[in-house]
């Protein structure tokens, strides 16, 4: 059964301002326009470079998962992905949508022997996976056509909270893979926040039960679902860690300056934080 997050503690007033203070859904052509050159700006503006210093030099920018593993990032970051391979269909053609900057895609082709094909809306990221060789594509996944391209499976690695519109989404992904394999950050409760909005994080944070509500309505079969959220916990005291280390004196620029924010926040009350924000694993067929 998946959890009722009906109870659970929430404490989003302060939350807003690390993850969605903008409350106006960007809609028609110039709102699409605008959310995309948004979002290349905030995951194109810092180099890969200084990535690898705080996320790690595979360049994972997710959640890592630390059960079973060594309490390193790179072991944490590698067990996250590793921790799905039950799902993943050995040598298939993977469409990997929101692909960042090619960490988890990497990881299939070398250890599965998938042919990997990903999508970034980042400029930035684009060129530099295609400077390893990759399968990627540049563009918006909500304004896409990829109605000629079939998978065996499709992997959405935390990339479902930056989707607008994610029923339509998850409708056009039905009809190009039998299988769906996702991670979502979600909030436990609407009170102090709407599905709507869009701030610095350019999130459309929603609950779990809207998720699955969205897969089933999609046409998708849910065979697994479950809050991973405490076994990626660690990951803030790790990357935190690199901030200071990389900025001792002065603030992180751009997103990086968010991602300490965001640390800091959550290690004040690492439970409290787990609670309010689940990161739920769906696998669907």
């Amino acid at each position: 059964m998946l959890k009722s997050w009906a109870g659970a503690k929430t404490c989003f007033v302060k939350e807003q301002s690390l993850y969605s203070f903008a409350e106006t859904v960007l809609s028609g052509p110039r709102g699409a326009d605008l959310r995309i050159k948004q979002l290349d700006e905030f995951y194109s503006a810092e180099s890969p470079q200084l990535w690898k210093l705080i996320i790690g030099e595979d360049l994972h920018y997710h959640y890592g998962v630390f059960t079973g593993c060594d309490n390193s990032l790179q072991d944490g970051m590698r067990h996250a992905v590793r921790s799905l391979y039950d799902d993943i269909p050995n040598g298939g053609h993977i469409l990997d949508a929101g692909c960042g900057w090619g960490g988890p895609a990497k990881m299939l082709e070398a250890e599965l022997a998938c042919t990997v094909q990903g999508v970034t809306l980042s400029s930035a990221q684009f060129n530099y996976c295609r400077s390893l060789g990759m399968d990627v594509m540049l563009g918006d996944l909500e304004s896409m056509d990829l109605s000629g391209h079939r998978y065996d499976a499709v992997l959405m690695m935390e990339s479902l909270d930056h989707i607008q519109h994610k029923g339509e989404l998850l409708t056009v992904l039905r009809s190009l893979a039998p299988k769906i394999i996702l991670r979502v950050n979600c909030v436990a409760s609407l009170l102090a926040t709407t599905s709507s909005q869009a701030g610095r994080w350019h999130m459309y944070m929603e609950t779990p039960e809207m998720i699955q509500r969205r897969l089933e309505r999609a046409g998708w079969n849910l065979i697994r679902w479950v809050d991973r959220r405490t076994e990626t916990l660690l990951t803030f005291s790790l990357w935190h860690a690199r901030l200071e280390s990389v900025f001792p004196d002065a603030d992180p620029p751009g997103q990086l300056g968010l991602l300490k924010q965001l640390c800091e926040y959550a290690l004040s009350d690492l439970d409290r934080w787990a609670d309010a924000n689940p990161l739920m694993e769906y696998v669907a067929v």
